[in-house]
């Protein structure tokens, strides 16, 4: 697009038309959403944290005595990866969703092991399970 408009430009027939304008703005206003997806989980010996690898000072910190439950989802569509929500005592009916992109598929297995370990109890749709038994090389 940058090829076109710089081709217009320096053509002899070229009369600036602000409705140019109007793909370049709406680009730049969608393409800092796009690094929303990029969280990792850490675990420490009483909290959980999803943060978010671009913009740093966006994270959650979840107790481990907070959480009612944890839902893990597959996926929304093709261009949506893994998702993860989690209910706590403060609001048990509702929960952010947060895309875990940076999560590794082989890692799902061991994500499922540890929320286990810390008693926490996991909801995995259809899509999640075929993730994980895909990537299951343990057995």
């Amino acid at each position: 697009m940058i090829g076109f408009i710089a081709h217009l430009a320096y053509s002899d027939s070229f009369e600036f038309n602000p409705l140019v304008l109007i793909p370049i703005f709406m680009w730049l206003s969608i393409y800092p959403v796009i690094f929303t997806q990029y969280f990792y989980l850490t675990f420490t010996d009483d909290q959980f944290l999803l943060r978010n690898s671009i913009y740093t000072r966006w994270q959650r910190t979840y107790n481990y005595n907070d959480i009612i439950k944890v839902k893990l989802f597959g996926g929304r569509g093709l261009y949506c990866g893994p998702y993860i929500q989690v209910f706590t005592k403060t609001n048990p009916k509702h929960a952010w969703s947060y895309v875990i992109e940076l999560v590794a598929a082989k890692d799902f297995p061991d994500l499922l092991d540890t929320f286990k370990e810390k008693n926490i109890p996991v909801e995995t749709d259809q899509g999640f399970d075929y993730l994980v038994d895909r990537n299951f090389t343990r057995f």
